[in-house]
This record gives structure tokens, C-alpha cells and sequence, in this order.
């Protein structure tokens, strides 16, 4: 039951985007054969997703539907605001294995919606304590190389699948930048051989996540990336049907990160619109984990988004 996940509280939303990173398990064979993901389990995922925003009462249209190895991405807006979709692509980088493979790096898609440009990025970093560094290089790759013509060694990036990679559009210069999915964060702690839980309640063991303290060049701060307020527990390692994991340090690894830096033109359709001291804001309405127990070792996550935006068409 998805339910809970995408409906919290049941409460839907106009445009929903849902990212999964381990639709298969990730393995030598997995890299050899769902290269552009696992069909037939996208199309298990697709229908159960399509069911629970069926139940909301609503009408929803899909945006994009596609994987790689385990990564997956999907997308769907309101009917009543589909006509204000345009200009969409998508694109997937892959950061594993030298950049030869997809059990790493990320799924994108970008579009219009209205005036305001947004892109939204499922990622898989790299795991393991000590490797802040490493997935800090991985996110700025796949920012960087999205939706180009060209990879990091400058090699050519050839359409596929319906990516265009014209090199028109970059992750960071869109309106809006989400960034969600498992970010593999850990907590930067020593703790005596043969412990894995830190002393005190979890929102203290929140003072040591990797993500909230970063700095420096390429950390996701200095990127002018934000977050909502961590309230929820971690979301790693549980034991699927029951609590965390006593073999393992807890962590949260699944979060979402977003980037509003509204252009030129998006600010001229709000003035347009409205107060010509408006501008297009963002502002977070709840972010939360939810315990789908029976599913992984990860908790999933959710935010939702509130984003003022110019007068949007709506079909009758």
C-alpha cells in the first residue's frame, strides 16, 4: 500500500514525482541486462503508483516513465494542469564504475511548467562511511553532464531513448532544482570498537550527519541547495518488517534537497501576473519518512512542496 507514502494524511498534490533506487537488486548482472532499467518491474511500479493517485479522485497524466539498472523515476500531473507542461526531457548519468555504470549516479527529468523551469533528479551516491568526497563528485557530475552532448571525458553522448541531449538545458539553471533519493549521508562519528548506535536520543545523532555539516567546495550547500528540517528518524538500516539494524551505524541516507533560484523570465510572468514585487516562492509543507516495512532497509521519504507560481491555465 503506497498509500501512506504518496497520499500522507490523504492529501494529494498537483504534480507528484517519485524516485526509486533499488528496483533491482543491484548486482554484476543487474549492470549487464537493465542497463535502461527493468521493464516489466517499471511497469509493475507504474500500475501500483497509477492506483493509489486513481484513489485520490483525481485525474493524473504521466510526465515520464523510465530507469536505469535500479534507478527509477516517475512523474504525473493533474489533468486540469497538464496544458501547461511543455518543453520536457529526460536524461540518466551514469557515475559507477568509472562512469561505465548505472548502480550509481542519477535520473532526470525537466520541463516547463508554465513559466517556471524545473528539473527533478533521482539519485543513487556513492555508500560507505568516509566517502563524503566521492558523492559530492558524483552529484556535481550528474548536475554537470545532464541533459549535455557530451560526457566527463569528452566523449560524445549520443540521443537516446528519447534523451535529447542537445546541451540546451543545465540541472542548476532551471527555477526549481529537487534533488531526492539515497544520498547514502552518513554519520561522521567514531564510536568504540563494537558499537554501531550513538549515545543519546537520534535528533542528537543528527549534530554528526554528513549532509548538514558539509562544506566546502561542491557540497551540496554551496550549491545553494536547502533542506527542511530533519525530523523524522533514520531512514537506514532497518530488518525489512521490523526495527534498525544492530549491525549497523544508523543513518539518514534518503532525503530531499531543493534549489530555487528563480530566472528572469519566471519573475516577469509572476509581475505580469500579480504584485510586480511578487516573485515565484517555494515553501515546504511537510517532509516526513514513512514505514513501509515490508519493502527494504531504507525508510522512504517525502516532501511536499508548495511553489507560488504565475497564473497557470486550467482545463475545463
Amino acid at each position: 500500500d503506497l498509500a501512506a507514502w504518496l497520499l500522507p494524511q490523504g492529501q494529494s498534490a498537483d504534480l507528484f514525482v517519485i524516485g526509486i533506487q533499488e528496483l533491482v537488486e543491484l548486482g554484476p548482472m543487474s549492470l549487464l541486462l537493465n542497463g535502461d532499467g527493468h521493464e516489466e518491474r517499471q511497469l509493475e511500479l507504474e500500475a501500483k503508483i497509477e492506483a493509489t493517485l486513481a484513489a485520490s479522485g483525481r485525474d493524473f497524466l504521466k510526465v515520464c516513465s523510465f530507469g536505469m539498472v535500479g534507478l527509477s523515476l516517475l512523474s504525473y500531473v493533474s489533468a486540469h494542469l497538464s496544458q501547461n507542461i511543455g518543453e520536457i526531457d529526460c536524461d540518466r548519468v551514469k557515475t559507477g564504475i568509472e562512469g561505465l555504470g548505472g548502480n550509481k549516479g542519477g535520473v532526470c527529468v525537466r520541463f516547463l511548467c508554465g513559466a517556471m523551469s524545473m528539473c527533478f533528479v533521482n539519485v543513487h551516491l556513492p555508500s560507505g562511511t568516509g566517502k563524503e568526497e566521492d558523492r559530492k563528485e558524483h552529484l556535481h557530475e550528474i548536475l554537470s553532464y545532464a541533459f549535455q552532448g557530451i560526457s566527463r571525458n569528452g566523449s560524445s553522448r549520443q540521443p537516446k531513448n528519447g534523451f535529447h541531449r542537445a546541451s540546451v538545458y543545465r540541472g542548476l539553471e532551471h527555477d526549481l532544482l529537487v534533488v531526492l533519493g539515497d544520498t547514502n549521508s552518513r554519520l561522521v562519528l567514531e564510536l568504540p570498537e563494537g558499537e554501531t548506535l550513538p549515545k543519546g536520543p537520534p535528533e542528537a545523532w543528527l549534530l554528526c550527519d554528513e549532509l548538514i555539516n558539509s562544506r566546502g567546495p561542491r557540497s551540496a550547500r554551496s550549491m545553494g541547495f536547502r533542506e527542511a528540517e530533519v525530523t523524522f528518524p533514520p531512514t537506514y538500516k532497518y530488518i525489512p518488517g521490523g526495527g534498525l539494524s544492530s549491525q549497523r551505524t544508523p543513518a539518514w541516507c534518503d532525503r530531499v534537497l531543493f534549489r530555487h533560484e528563480p530566472s528572469a523570465s519566471s519573475r516577469a510572468a509572476v509581475s505580469d501576473n500579480e504584485d510586480e514585487n511578487a516573485e515565484p516562492t517555494v515553501m515546504v509543507v511537510d517532509y516526513d519518512s514513512y514505514p513501509l516495512k515490508f519493502t527494504s532497509d531504507h525508510r522512504p521519504v517525502a516532501c511536499t512542496l508548495r511553489v507560488g507560481m504565475p497564473q497557470l491555465s486550467q482545463a475545463d
